[in-house]
Order: C-alpha cells, then sequence, then structure tokens
C-alpha cells in the first residue's frame, strides 16, 4: 500500500514538472522562426542536435565537418547555452542555436520535420530539468551498450543517422595569446569528473607531483585540490571558460589527466598526453577517442581508476610525457 501511494505522490510530482516545460516554449518558437528565416536565404542545411556534455560535443566536431566538407551543407548546430561558446572553435559551423535545456529541443524537433536533422543524442535521453524524453528514430545504441561498438564520435554519428566517422576533433584558434604569463614549460593537470568512479584520487595526483618537485604543474578545473604542493599552480581552477580551456591547453607543454571533457581538449589540439582510464559503468575497457596522435596515451586499467596503481602512473609519465618537457 505504502509503495502505492509513495508510486501516486511521483507521479503527481513528475506531472508538475513536465507541466512547467511551457516556460522554454517562447524561446523555442523564437528559435524556430530565426531556423526557417536562415533556409531561406541558405540552401542545403542541415542540422545537428547534440546539447551536452563537453568532451561529446568536442569529440564529434568531425560530424560538422563531414557535413560542410563531404556534403555541401550549411550546417546549424542546436545545444545547450552553457556550451555555446565552445562552437566558435568549430570551423564549419555556420550557425549556433542555444537552448536552456533538452526539452527546448524536443519542442523544435517537432516543428522540424521538412529539415534534415541529425539527432546525436541516444534514443529517449531525458532531459534533467523537465523530465521529458527526447526520442530518435534510430535505436542502435544507448547509455547501456554504446562503448561496445566504438567510440564516441562513432556511436554518435550513426545514432545520427550519419556514417560511422572516425577521425580526430579539430579546434580552430586564432594567433592570440591569452596566457602570456606562462612562458615556461608545464604540464596541464585535470582531476575531477562529473562521477566518482573516473576519478583517481587526490592521493595519487599528491604522489605524482611529488615524485617529479622539477616539474611545474599547473591545476585546471571547478576546484583546487593541489594547492599545497609547492610544484604545483591551482590559481587558474574555476577562472577558466570553455574557451580560454582551449588556449591553456594549446600553450601547456604536455596534459596528464582523467578521461573528461579535458582531456578531449587535449586530443583536438595534438598535444602530448596521458589519460587514465579505467572501468566505467558496464563498460570494463572503452576507448573514446576515434583517432589520436602518436604522443596521445591511454593508460587504461583493469577496475575503477581509483585503484589504478601510482608506481604505474609514475613510470608512464618518465617514460611517455617527461620526454617531452625535456625536448621542447
Amino acid at each position: 500500500m505504502l509503495n502505492k501511494v509513495i508510486s501516486y505522490l511521483y507521479r503527481i510530482k513528475r506531472f508538475f514538472i513536465e507541466l512547467n516545460v511551457v516556460v522554454v516554449i517562447p524561446h523555442a518558437l523564437k528559435n524556430l522562426i530565426f531556423l526557417y528565416r536562415y533556409r531561406k536565404e541558405h540552401n542545403n542545411i542541415a542540422i545537428v542536435i547534440l546539447c551536452e556534455h563537453i568532451g561529446d560535443i568536442i569529440t564529434c566536431e568531425p560530424v560538422s565537418t563531414y557535413l560542410k566538407k563531404d556534403q555541401g551543407k550549411n550546417v546549424v548546430w542546436i545545444v545547450r547555452k552553457s556550451y555555446k561558446s565552445i562552437l566558435s572553435l568549430f570551423e564549419n559551423v555556420d550557425l549556433v542555436l542555444d537552448v536552456d535545456c533538452l526539452s527546448e529541443c524536443i519542442i523544435m524537433k517537432y516543428f522540424m520535420k521538412s529539415f534534415e536533422v541529425h539527432n546525436l543524442h541516444f534514443d529517449s535521453r531525458a532531459c534533467t530539468k523537465y523530465l521529458l524524453k527526447l526520442h530518435n528514430d534510430n535505436k542502435t545504441y544507448s547509455m547501456t551498450n554504446y562503448f561496445s561498438h566504438g567510440s564516441i564520435l562513432e556511436t554518435f554519428s550513426t545514432t545520427g543517422n550519419l556514417p560511422p566517422l572516425k577521425k580526430k576533433p579539430h579546434l580552430l584558434l586564432s594567433n592570440e595569446d591569452r596566457f602570456p604569463q606562462l612562458n615556461t614549460k608545464f604540464v596541464a593537470i585535470h582531476l575531477d569528473a562529473n562521477e566518482e568512479g573516473r576519478k583517481w584520487g587526490v592521493p595519487n595526483w599528491e604522489g605524482l607531483l611529488k615524485s617529479f618537485p622539477d616539474v611545474t604543474f599547473i591545476e585546471i578545473g571547478l576546484k583546487p585540490h593541489l594547492s599545497h604542493i609547492s610544484n604545483c599552480d591551482s590559481s587558474y581552477c574555476g577562472k577558466l571558460s570553455l574557451v580560454d580551456i582551449a588556449y591553456f591547453i594549446n600553450r601547456c607543454s604536455a596534459f596528464v589527466g582523467i578521461e573528461s571533457g579535458v582531456a578531449h581538449y587535449a586530443n583536438a589540439l595534438r598535444k602530448p598526453s596521458l589519460v587514465l582510464i579505467g572501468t566505467y559503468r558496464s563498460f570494463d575497457y572503452y576507448v573514446p577517442y576515434s583517432e589520436w596522435e602518436n604522443n596521445f596515451f591511454m593508460l587504461h586499467h583493469n577496475g575503477p581508476v581509483s585503484e589504478m596503481p601510482l608506481d604505474r602512473v609514475l613510470k608512464e609519465f618518465e617514460e611517455k610525457i617527461l620526454p617531452y618537457l625535456l625536448l621542447y
């Protein structure tokens, strides 16, 4: 009886949350009007829907290159407002439309049936704000199986009814030097992840930094964790925009971090890198990247990243990353 009452209350709560989706309708309609006007001025419009997250967006940059260069399309990319700025570094995106949440995409998609739309989200992707689900006619992949079939780009592009693309992403940076004060060699490090299971643990990072006291490390991320280490500068934490991160990573001599959005910046910018990857959800072994340079090293562990031995990372850092600090 109690379970039935709880279930009933949950359905009522869900109903009122979904009812609030009406607040995004005006912005959705504004985007639609702009989109229809844009189509009148430009031929061969192709719309990409990929709203989040930063690593997924960066690694799927080749979708825009394929549509623009190979298919001759004018590429429109729909993305959440908080991620919009990174698309300014995508050379082959002609127009960016920002949405407040995934539910706004659901409303827009209903009125875009006459457009060529490539929805890269897996079927039934839920809006975290209003609980509505974005459906996809292509149901080949889901969050439970996608890493069993290839990289993020391969599965996402296939989900969007495109060929299974296998290309390195590219970020187009200007010659602007946003960090002139960083005029020495340093290793950029990134500890944070959206999920605890992808973190290596602060004590391990402390061990890494203390083992190489002559190397300058600069930590980036939302919060500082290693400011107490003498050869680590954590002053940039929480201060970099999404575009700033690109210029910062481009300035570093090498990158070391867990598998996260920042690692995708490093891959896109062809930086010498050591990326720590462990088991993730139901995936014992996975490779998120489609292509990478010979200086981009993925260190896999058969278990959670937190259990990756420090000695193993020290050895890989000395063999794979340290030479780049000595050469350049």
